[in-house]
């Protein structure tokens, strides 16, 4: 990712990603984190693509369709490599059971901590019903 500076862990260091089906629980874990002294935490939202959802049906009624995803899924992707792989994806391509299993782990924690405190730190993300 551009923009995104990098980060080294110092030797005594450790870090937890954590995905949370919900925002509220995972804000709730960071949160506790925060008042047992974890300075370092953030809470994501991940997204299986980038770009803002868009009105598909001009595209249809135009004939300048950019991409099946776009139709289909109403997703305004940003880059013709985004497109491509949500055109494979099977709410788009039509290639599954029919079954529309909800994506799970949409939030994600990180913290990053002493060695000594990993217990610690993994015992309230549990708790808040974060998984790893």
């Amino acid at each position: 990712m551009l923009g995104v500076p990098s980060m080294q862990l110092k030797p005594d260091q450790r870090s937890i990603l954590a995905a949370f089906t919900d925002m509220k629980h995972a804000e709730k874990a960071a949160a506790e984190l925060k008042e047992n002294g974890f300075e370092m935490v953030q809470v994501d939202e991940l997204q299986q693509e980038p770009g803002e959802p868009t009105d598909a049906f001009h595209y249809v009624i135009s004939g300048d369709v950019p991409g099946l995803a776009n139709v289909v899924l109403g997703t305004s992707l940003s880059s013709r490599d985004a497109a491509v792989l949500k055109a494979a994806d099977p709410a788009a391509s039509g290639m599954a059971d029919g079954s529309r299993q909800p994506l799970t782990g949409q939030v994600l924690l990180t913290v990053v901590m002493d060695k000594k405190d990993e217990s610690k730190a993994e015992a309230i993300i549990r708790k808040h019903g974060g998984t790893f």
